[in-house]
């Protein structure tokens, strides 16, 4: 919550009384490089001065009579750390997975586990931030001048992030069934492809530019390999080859 006690302080040529509205701008994240830069620090040119950043108008809130005026803003610290936990955390369990590989009841909890929290980021931290109009975006890495991996969540990407995320749930218990049930081989290694794939379809969700998506589709087809030919016949290998083909 941010507050202004007075919007004419500072301004004594402002009339009291004038100002009815405050714009709330998010500045925009930009890529910082060096290259092709001499003596400022934000980033790549947008203006004559090379010192303006990329704004977007979030609200519009009114003036007191008083002068005063308050608003409320997603805390996007923490919101940025979320978009990145809501990708890796699924590794996090990866490694639970494998840790207790020789205890199926602790290994398919921790799937469990991961799915549940993972669920919890996404609906109860991500999307209340995008319900009041954020769009908040991350820099992971820039590649070349202009283009970097990076992750921005909008409407969309929220909803398709939502699906996944709840749906590992139900085909994590469904998973568990039905490789217990047939007492399939390899059930660690399944899991953990599982969870990788998982990971890559937040990415997917998530992604900023083509070039992430790209990334996080090609982990995804790579990973569900292994999950499609999980039978290691014939049958399973032409099928994933077939697969692999047209993705």
């Amino acid at each position: 919550m941010f507050y202004n006690a007075d919007v004419y302080q500072g301004v004594p040529d402002v009339p009291r009384g004038s100002v009815k509205f405050l714009r709330v701008f998010q500045q925009d994240a930009k890529t910082y490089s060096t290259w092709q830069k001499t003596f400022v620090f934000s980033g790549p040119a947008v203006s004559a001065v090379q010192t303006e950043a990329v704004k977007r108008i979030i609200s519009v809130v009114p003036v007191e009579p008083d002068g005063s005026a308050y608003f409320e803003v997603p805390a996007m610290r923490s919101l940025l750390f979320a978009i990145g936990l809501a990708v890796v955390w699924p590794f996090a369990g990866i490694v639970l997975i494998a840790l207790f590989r020789r205890w199926p009841n602790i290994r398919e909890a921790a799937s469990l586990l991961t799915a549940g929290s993972l669920f919890v980021v996404v609906a109860g931290v991500i999307l209340p931030a995008v319900q009041a109009g954020a769009r908040p975006r991350l820099e992971i890495v820039e590649v070349l001048p202009g283009l970097s991996i990076a992750f921005r969540v909008d409407a969309f990407g929220m909803l398709f992030a939502l699906v996944a995320s709840f749906l590992w749930i139900i085909t994590s218990v469904y998973s568990i069934g039905y490789m217990r049930g047939l007492d399939e081989h390899a059930q660690t290694r399944y899991f953990c492809f599982f969870a990788i794939s998982l990971s890559a379809a937040v990415g997917v969700a998530f992604s900023a530019n083509l070039l992430t998506m790209y990334l996080f589709y090609e982990v995804l087809s790579l990973s569900t390999y292994p999950l499609v030919t999980h039978e290691q016949n014939a049958e399973a290998r032409n099928f994933g080859a077939s697969r692999a083909l047209f993705q």
